[in-house]
């Protein structure tokens, strides 16, 4: 008889184990489900994709995708978007050979209509949010907002080549023997 008890005592102890790990697999499996879950969410929202957009050339690489692909995460681009994000992220590019040229005046401005391009995304969400919150308590304020923002929208690439014309002209005035 105690012969016999120890293979059964090794079975209960292998089939203990096995149970034990599968167990564990499947812990590890709804912890790996849940964070990816999780992390998805927080990748996919707009507001990070966004901030993302803002960081010095990983910006420049994710738009170049983006304009490429089409889409932004979950988000379809349309032809306007696409074309904004191939701008934003060449400028970007051409600032960094600026840079490594020397030319910081030049780079300087590149640096700014990359950063408007990049913005000007946001800015209409920015207003379209202030003018539903402002027409609580002031309805015509907010459906000035409101038409401010859809403005912006519709003009933004000429928005920002005056704003590089004007960034341009303010930092000849402060040194013009650096720029053409």
């Amino acid at each position: 008889m105690p012969e016999s008890a120890e293979p059964r005592e090794a079975l209960v102890e292998t089939r203990r184990q096995e149970v034990m790990e599968q167990a564990r697999a499947g812990r590890e499996g709804l912890f790996q489900r849940f964070i990816v879950a999780r992390f998805a969410k927080i990748i996919d929202t707009p507001a990070l994709t966004k901030l993302l957009n803002s960081v010095p050339f990983v910006g420049d690489v994710k738009m170049i995708r983006g304009a490429v692909l089409g889409r932004e995460g979950s988000k379809q681009l349309t032809g306007g978007e696409r074309l904004n994000y191939l701008l934003a992220s060449a400028t970007g590019v051409i600032v960094l050979g600026l840079l490594i040229k020397g030319d910081y005046a030049n780079a300087a401005i590149g640096e700014v209509i990359s950063s408007v391009l990049t913005k000007l995304d946001q800015i209409p969400a920015i207003l379209k949010e202030f003018a539903r919150l402002s027409s609580v308590k002031n309805p015509r304020l907010g459906y000035f907002i409101n038409v401010l923002a859809d403005f912006v929208t519709d003009k933004r690439d000429i928005l920002a080549g005056v704003f590089a014309v004007v960034f341009k002209n303010a930092l000849a005035k402060l040194s013009p023997a650096k720029l053409d």
